[in-house]
C-alpha cells in the first residue's frame, strides 16, 4: 500500500516539462525481480553460535565483531504481558538482502517496475549529458525489498525485521533531493566534506582499494569507496565510466541514508544482549554492506563496497541502447540476531 501510493503521489505532482530522454528499459523488471530471487545463496555464510554452519559465494570476507563473553548464547530483554522478560537464544548472523538501488541515467525511470514516469523539467539529470567531461551524473533509488521476508525465511525466529528494510516501499529518490543535485548544498548538509573531499584525503583511499581486492573494507576510512571518495553526497562521479560512477553513487546512497537515519546498524553486541535492537549509525559500517549487481548484466558474487569494477564490470554494463546507462544492485546487509 505505501509503495502505491508513493508512485500516485510522483505521478500526480504537478510539472510544466518533461525531462526524459532516450530510453527508459521496458522489458527490466522480470529479469531484476527473477533474479533477485534465484541469487537468495547470497545470504551466506551463515553463523550459528559462532560457528561458520554454511560457506557461500561472496567476494566479501565474513568477518564479525567477537561478542563478550564469548558464547553463543544471547540474553534479550522482551515485554510480555507489560512485564520486562530476559529471553534467552542462540547467535544467528546471516546477509540480509536489504533493498534494490537503481542508479539511472534518466530522471523517472524504475527498471526495477518497468516503469516510466514524467518529473518536472527542472529537476534530475542525464548521465550521458554532464556539465563536466570528466565526470558522470545519475539519479538514485533506493527500493526497499527484502526477499528473506517475502519468502517467509528466518521469519519464526524473529531475525528479518529491521526498520531499515520491512517490506516492500521506495525508500529515497534523487529527483526530488536538492542535495543530490547541487553540491554546495550536499557541503552544506555533511560538512566534513571540506575535510576530505580533496586530494590528500584521496591517497588514504588507496589503501581502502588495496583491501577491497581481497575481500575487505576499512571502516575508519569511512569516506572512502575504494579508491574513490564519497564526498561530496551528490549524483557526481569523477569517472566517464557508467559502471564504475554507478557503483560508486550506490555507496554514496548508502552513506546517505545512513546519515539521515534510514539504515540502521545491524550487526554487532547491541543486537544479542539488552534490548537486542538496531541503533542508528550516521557514519556508515560499510564492512556491513556488498553490493550485488543484477541489471543490465550479471555477476554470480557479490562484493564489497569499492571493489573495483575490473573485477566484476566486464560482465555489466551490456553494449545495448536500451540499457546502457540503467544499473540495478541489490544491497545485502551484514545482521546479527538472537534467535529465541
Amino acid at each position: 500500500m505505501r509503495l502505491l501510493f508513493s508512485l500516485l503521489i510522483l505521478i500526480f505532482i504537478p510539472f510544466n516539462a518533461f525531462a526524459l530522454s532516450g530510453f527508459c528499459p521496458k522489458d527490466s523488471a522480470v529479469q531484476i525481480i527473477s533474479r533477485q530471487f534465484a541469487s537468495i545463496e547470497n545470504v551466506f555464510p551463515i553463523r550459528i553460535g559462532g560457528v561458520k554452519i554454511a560457506g557461500g559465494v561472496s567476494l566479501q570476507r565474513d568477518v564479525r565483531i567477537p561478542y563478550p563473553p564469548p558464547s553463543p548464547v544471547c540474553m534479550c530483554w522482551r515485554t510480555i504481558a507489560g512485564i520486562p522478560v530476559p529471553l534467552p537464544g542462540i547467535i544467528i548472523g546471516y546477509y540480509a538482502p536489504l533493498a534494490t538501488m537503481e542508479i539511472v541515467k534518466m530522471p523517472g525511470c524504475f527498471p526495477t517496475f518497468s516503469l516510466e514516469l514524467p518529473l518536472p523539467g527542472n529537476v534530475g539529470g542525464d548521465g550521458s549529458d554532464d556539465d563536466a567531461a570528466s565526470s558522470s551524473y545519475f539519479e538514485a533509488h533506493y527500493i526497499k525489498f527484502n526477499v528473506l521476508e517475502l519468502l517467509n525465511i528466518f521469519a519464526d525466529i524473529a531475525c528479518t525485521f529491521s526498520p531499515s528494510s520491512s517490506g516492500i516501499d521506495i525508500g529515497w529518490i534523487t529527483e526530488y533531493d536538492p542535495s543530490w543535485h547541487d553540491e554546495s548544498i550536499s557541503a552544506f548538509l555533511t560538512p566534513e566534506t571540506l575535510l576530505f573531499a580533496n586530494p590528500v584525503a584521496q591517497i588514504a583511499c588507496s589503501a581502502d582499494s588495496a583491501a577491497n581486492v581481497i575481500g575487505y573494507d576499512i571502516d575508519v576510512l569511512y569516506w572512502c569507496s575504494g579508491g574513490a571518495s564519497v564526498f561530496p553526497l551528490s549524483g557526481f562521479a569523477g569517472t566517464t565510466s557508467f559502471i564504475r560512477a554507478a557503483s560508486l553513487d550506490s555507496a554514496k546512497m548508502l552513506f546517505k541514508m545512513s546519515r539521515q537515519g534510514l539504515l540502521w546498524d545491524t550487526t554487532g553486541v547491541h543486537m544479542v544482549s539488552g534490548s537486542c535492537m538496531a541503533l542508528p549509525s550516521p557514519i556508515w559500517q560499510k564492512s556491513n554492506f556488498s553490493q550485488f549487481p543484477i541489471y543490465p548484466g550479471f555477476f554470480p558474487k557479490r562484493f564489497p563496497i569499492g571493489m573495483t569494477d575490473a573485477i566484476w564490470g566486464s560482465l555489466i554494463n551490456l553494449p545495448v541502447p536500451t540499457k546502457e546507462g540503467f544499473f540495478v544492485f541489490q544491497i545485502y546487509q551484514k545482521r546479527d540476531c538472537c534467535a529465541f
